[in-house]
């Protein structure tokens, strides 16, 4: 190629982009045209091309007059998925689906077509279709994610979890999280995705690996948290727990939360002052006064234990465990009617 025709890109792009700014809409777009057949993959120049087909045309027609472009002038992936994009703009979402589907077919379910068009079908209620398109797009790129595709990957995992397939999209997420390590986004998807599949193990340990990536994060640690306490290992959970109550020291949650884990580490004190301060911070936390109800029956202070666990029962009726607190609280003072209608109460809210 000459030097002449080098430049020649570059002088249509010139052109283009001050007919676009003069109102020159033909001009513009006879250069754009003539751009883009020489760059079939300028997304900018088809970009540009859209704008200038939608001052004339409105949205809608554009993006049939760029699809058509893009499929019988100048045959180009790039450019059916602008076509798509636009038609979404324009609100006619079955034909951004038509566009974005031919899209894909045409560049053998790219990362760009493919997560456009499941993102497409899932904004029209078809999360059937879009959890087979994103199973296909996901055959397409192969076992190694690039970091190009990786958001893609991540895209496709959570129509994927969302469309009841929890196990793909814990392997798209998996490949998404080490192709960009640094999104979280993704990690958290991947942690969703094996808590919903019911593999602990690995749960944990790709929280453990999203905590150490991200040191100053709380959703993998708060995470990790109760996990340990689910598995009935508060040993563990205490010093994670401790250290959130040292960076939060006005958030109640983590009060209350640690105060169950001290409580079934039996250091009661240091239990019934969290719980304390945990229903100071979050006085219509139901979950707050459950929290001190429970560690003041643990040590056998039944009767101070009522006050919360009557806060807990008004500010959540539906709440079993504020019931069942209640009614013990109630029948170690030997109030036997009143605890046996709080326990008729939880019975009849948890007949199981």
């Amino acid at each position: 190629m000459d030097a002449s025709a080098e430049k020649e890109p570059v002088r249509l792009h010139r052109e283009a982009v001050a007919a676009l700014g003069a109102g020159d809409l033909d001009r513009a777009e006879t250069a754009l045209r003539r751009l883009v057949a020489m760059v079939p993959d300028a997304e900018e120049a088809w970009h540009r091309l859209g704008i200038a087909s939608s001052r004339r045309l409105g949205l809608k027609e554009a993006a049939r007059h760029v699809a058509e472009i893009a499929r019988q002038e100048t045959p180009s992936a790039v450019g059916g998925r602008v076509a798509a994009r636009m038609a979404a703009q324009g609100r006619d979402l079955p034909l951004a689906v038509t566009l974005a589907r031919a899209a894909a077919e045409r560049d053998g379910w790219s990362a760009p077509s493919a997560a456009l068009l499941c993102s497409l079908l899932r904004r029209t209620g078809a999360l059937e279709e879009a959890v087979v398109a994103a199973k296909r797009a996901l055959r397409h790129t192969g076992s190694d994610a690039s970091v190009q595709d990786a958001r893609m990957r991540r895209d496709m995992g959570e129509i994927l979890l969302a469309g009841g397939e929890p196990a793909a999209a814990a392997v798209a997420a998996a490949a998404a999280v080490a192709a960009a390590p640094v999104d979280e986004r993704a990690r958290a998807l991947l942690c969703d995705a094996l808590a919903q599949t019911g593999d602990r193990t690995r749960e944990e340990a790709a929280l453990r690996a999203w905590a150490e990536a991200f040191p100053a994060a709380l959703p993998p640690r708060h995470r990790l948290v109760n996990l340990l306490v689910a598995a009935d290992r508060p040993g563990e959970a205490a010093p994670l727990l401790l250290r959130i109550l040292r960076e939060r020291p006005k958030d109640g949650r983590f009060y209350t939360l640690a105060a169950m884990v001290m409580s079934a580490l039996e250091k009661d004190r240091r239990a019934r002052a969290l719980a304390q301060r945990g229903v100071d911070l979050l006085p219509g936390s139901p979950h707050a006064h459950v929290a001190l109800a429970t560690v003041l029956t643990r040590v056998g202070e039944y009767a101070a234990a009522e006050a919360p666990a009557r806060a807990a029962v008004a500010l959540a009726p539906d709440m079993v465990e504020g019931h069942n607190l209640l009614a013990l609280s109630l029948q170690r003072q030997n109030r036997f009617a009143e605890a046996a209608a709080a326990s008729q109460e939880a019975l009849r809210i948890a007949p199981d």
